[in-house]
Order: structure tokens, then sequence, then C-alpha cells
């Protein structure tokens, strides 16, 4: 007869690099012995009994299951700050070859007991989520945490997220796939002192507003220090007016002097196969007055590079709809912080909206001078190449120059300067009836093609003779290295 399964709460724990060859025997069970030690202490300080807990000895971890009497958010809210608490004294006392750093996973299920310890396909997700790539990378990367937390979306979703003390900053999903295994884990990195809060530092992000600065019409993403880039939806509301892209973008030029010392966005032209976790910026709240808070979804893996459009899926069955309100939205691989395209909302074949990804080496087929704009994307030619490649501050006071020369800032003359540059470059460059935006899109242009910015120097002086501002933006141009 089959014993009837109990519910308990399930916390695995793993020390870093237990088996490390620079280990011996003898630190390791100093280590052994410390970790429990460490449990006791944390287990009794976050007001968890020990001794009404069933646990398993791992070697270099241990396995706790906790009755459901004792309420699961003490496992969240108050466990994880007192274990680091206790693994900061712990190390301080000892060598380095002694201290311990910690991986720990969180769930919750059904778990049958019989002689021989327990069954449970939860139990099994748990380790799952203890050997999960990326948790053991971000312990890895951190040079100040002492604990990398994981817990299961259930767990998030039912314990975490419904806390008081939820700190949304703490946590961020990341996709667990183990064996067979394939599910969405959400980890926070702890120093002693508490969760490391992610700080996002992305200024390239911009909002359009009503010209009086109250509506929002959308988010976007500034390139250049002059252009935004957006969803043809966001444009329309805007009135922005724009170059759009079959591909339901649009590329708008503002309004004022360039904006220089921006920080450049990091795009990812390529996507490559695997599957990935996005982030998807707020939007804009039903009143257009407030940004709503970060989303994440899906980006399946597949070969992304020949498509237009991708869709994305919910994160998890308890994750936010994200069918629509995300319109322009940047697309951000959580992992890495590269921008790997923009948002659209359209429905698909007839049927209900749905948020796609334009990948960014699409919109930039139709709109080459992005991928110069926005300087080297990741897995954008040899490291070499990508060094020479002009950068916004190379590029935009040259605009500034080139106002000054009459055969620039004169449309008519700088349309026949364009007659005679190469064809590539006439090709490319995408023409404005604003003076500013139009000569910032032409030496853009020209500095994505060898030589060209040498032609358009040469160009100037010719029709320019005499004028000693053109010599000087003459030189200024060969001497930016392509």
């Amino acid at each position: 007869m089959v014993p009837p399964a109990t519910h308990r709460t399930i916390l695995v724990v793993d020390v870093e690099k237990f088996g490390d060859q620079s280990r011996t025997d003898a630190q390791r069970l100093t280590i052994h012995g410390g970790l429990y030690d460490l449990l006791h202490d944390a287990f009794r300080a976050a007001g968890i009994s020990w001794d009404s807990c069933h646990w398993e000895d791992r070697g270099d971890g241990t396995m706790v299951l906790a009755p459901a009497d004792i309420p699961k958010v003490l496992f969240s809210d108050r466990l994880p700050g007192q274990l680091a608490s206790a693994l900061y004294r712990y190390n301080r006392a000892h060598r380095a070859e002694e201290r311990i750093r910690l991986r720990m996973a969180l769930h919750a299920g059904e778990v049958t007991f019989d002689s021989a310890g327990v069954v449970s396909s939860a139990v099994n997700t748990t380790f799952r989520l203890l050997d999960a790539a990326p948790l053991k990378q971000a312990l890895l990367n951190s040079s100040g945490a002492v604990l990398a937390l994981i817990a299961s979306s259930m767990f998030y979703f039912e314990v975490i997220r419904n806390s008081p003390e939820f700190c949304p900053e703490a946590y961020s999903p990341i996709p667990a796939d183990v064996k067979e295994t394939s599910t969405i884990g959400w980890i926070a990195m702890l120093r002693p002192r508490g969760p490391v809060r992610r700080a996002r530092s992305e200024p390239w992000r911009v909002r359009l507003r009503e010209s009086a600065g109250g509506v929002i019409h959308g988010p976007g993403i500034m390139v250049g220090g002059r252009y935004v880039i957006t969803s043809a939806h966001v444009a329309v509301r805007a009135s922005a007016g724009g170059r759009r892209q079959g591909l339901g973008v649009a590329g708008l030029s503002i309004a004022g002097p360039v904006i220089h010392e921006t920080v450049e966005p990091v795009f990812r032209f390529d996507l490559g196969a695997g599957s990935r976790v996005v982030r998807l910026r707020a939007c804009v709240a039903p009143n257009g007055t407030r940004d709503r808070p970060a989303a994440w979804a899906l980006l399946p893996g597949h070969d992304a590079n020949s498509q237009e459009r991708i869709p994305l899926g919910r994160l998890t069955d308890e994750s936010p709809d994200i069918t629509s309100r995300y319109y322009g939205s940047d697309v951000v691989d959580e992992q890495t912080g590269d921008i790997l395209g923009l948002a659209v909302v359209a429905a698909s074949d007839g049927s209900r909206e749905q948020t796609w990804l334009v990948p960014i080496g699409k919109i930039a087929e139709e709109w080459p001078l992005l991928r110069r704009m926005a300087g080297p994307g990741k897995d954008d030619g040899p490291a070499e190449a990508r060094s020479r490649a002009p950068r916004a501050a190379d590029i935009l006071p040259l605009v500034e120059k080139g106002l000054e020369v009459p055969a620039l800032a004169n449309a008519q003359s700088r349309h026949l300067i364009v007659s005679e540059l190469p064809l590539e470059v006439i090709l490319t460059v995408p023409r404005s009836s604003a003076d500013r935006a139009d000569l910032t899109a032409l030496l853009w242009s020209c500095a994505r093609v060898p030589g060209a910015l040498n032609e358009l120097a040469r160009k100037i002086r010719e029709t320019s003779l005499g004028r000693s501002n053109a010599d000087d933006l003459a030189n200024d141009l060969e001497r930016v290295h392509v």
C-alpha cells in the first residue's frame, strides 16, 4: 500500500565549489560541520523550529522538509537574511579555503515518505532549480553576495510576491533547463545586510509625451542623441510621423539640439537559437500619466534571425498577461541587459492581439544607420573592427560644425554633394526636411562606408573654396578613423 503524501515546504542548500581540488578533506569536514551550525542558528533567528522539520544530508548540502503548519513566508522573508548574516560571521572567522557561499532553492509540494527516504516530483524540481546554470553563474559573478536564492514560480507568485515585505527589485526570472525539467525560477542575491537590488541605469530609455508634457503616448529607445525608435502605434498616437517600416516600427527625429554625452544602448543583432527570459519596458497605465511595472516574457528558442517578428510567450501560467499595452517597449535579455528588439502588438491570423518581438537586426536591415549610431552590437563583426567604428562622440560634434558651413547648411547644395558621394551612401542615408537631422543622417551614413568621409571632405573643400570653417570641418572628417 502506498503511504499518503503530505504537503511540505522544500528547502535545499548547496555549498559552492565544495569539491574544488584546492580544498582538502579536513577543510571539507570543517565546512560540513559549519554548514549545520549556520542552518541551526539561522532557523532559530527566523523563528523556524529545526526539530519540527525532516532533513537529509547531501554531503555538500542538505534538504529540509518543513511541515505545513510552519508558515512558508518565514522561509523567504526571514531565513535568507538570517542565513546571509550567519555566513558573514562564519567567513570572517575562517580561512579562505574553509569559507562558505551557498545556493538555496525553495519550493513546496506533496512528499511521500517511506523507510528509505522520500519520493516527490516537487523535491526533484527543487534540486533541478538548485542546479540551474544561470543561478550558479550569478553566484560566481557576484563578489559581495554570500547566498544565491532561487524560488520556484509557484513559491514566488503564491508566497514571496504576496508578502508585505516583498521587494520587486530583488528578484529576476531565469530559465532552469536541467535534465528533463524545463521551468522558470526567480533568483535573488543576498549580502549580509540584505538582498542585492537591481540597479539599472538605462538613460537611453525615453517616453513620448504630449507637447505640453502631460499624457505619455508610449516608450522608445534613443540612439545617436537625436533619433528615437518606437512602434508605429506609439508614433501614430503621438502624431509624430516619422519614417515607418513595414515591421510596425517607426524612427523619429527629436526636435531641439543633439543630446551629447548620452549612454548608447547595447543591441544584440544576432539573437541565436536558444530560448531566454526577456524583460519588457514598463508601459503607460490607462490614464496615460504613469508607468506600469516591468513585465517578463519568454522568447522561444529557434532560428530567430530569419524572422521579421517573433511571438513572445507568457513566462509562466501565473505571470501577468503581456498581450496588450507593450507596444514600443524595448525587449531586453534579462541576463545580459542587451536589447534584442522592439515590442509591437498585433493580431495573429485574425485572432486576439498578442505581443511580438521585432528583432533589432531586422530593424537595422531597413534602417542601416542604426548599426552605426548604436555603436558595436554583440556578435557584430570582429572585435578589432568594432573598436575602430566611429561613435556618437566622433560624429555628433561634426554636425554642429557642418551647420556653420553654407555648403552643408543649405538643403540644395547639400543635396548636390550627396548626389556625388558613393552609391552606398546615397542608397542608405535617410533624408529629412530638417537640416540638422538630414546632416546627422548624412554623416552617419558616410561613417559606415569606407572612404566616404574622406570623399565628403573633398567635396566640401571643392564647394567652399577659401572658407576656413569648411577646411577645419574637412580636416576633422579625415581624422575620423573608419
